[in-house]
């Protein structure tokens, strides 16, 4: 019997091979498709770069003489829309940079994120 299944010539061999590959991709596929709705806004996430300043960085910023310094030293590390005049203000702009970098994001990414986004924008309100 098992002589009469593993003959290649015999077309009941071709539909068990067929079931093995359709279970191994059905398996394969269940496994990876959570990951696959996240494969473009991770490759978008990862284009735009390390959103945080290194340390050569900070220690630019950190030598500024004063806070227009500051400001423009910023602005041209990361791209960032920064502007104030005082560490209040500042601190709000680099806020609403975080949270147009989130729009972004949420733009791109799949509606079923539009929950994890919103809990997200509460709690950093």
């Amino acid at each position: 019997m098992l002589e009469f299944l593993l003959d290649p010539y015999n077309y009941l061999f071709w539909i068990f091979i067929s079931l093995i590959l359709i279970v191994s991709i059905t398996i394969l596929w269940k496994a990876f498709s959570i990951y696959i709705q996240f494969a473009y806004i991770n490759a978008k996430v990862e284009a735009i770069g390390n959103p945080f300043l290194i340390e050569k960085d900070l220690n630019l910023l950190i030598e500024s003489k004063n806070i227009n310094e500051f400001i423009d030293t910023l602005n041209s590390n990361k791209d960032f829309n920064i502007d104030g005049n005082n560490s209040n203000e500042i601190h709000i702009s680099l806020d609403n940079n975080y949270v147009i970098t989130l729009n972004k994001t949420k733009k791109d990414s799949s509606k079923k994120m539009n929950d994890f986004f919103n809990i997200f924008y509460e709690k950093i309100s």
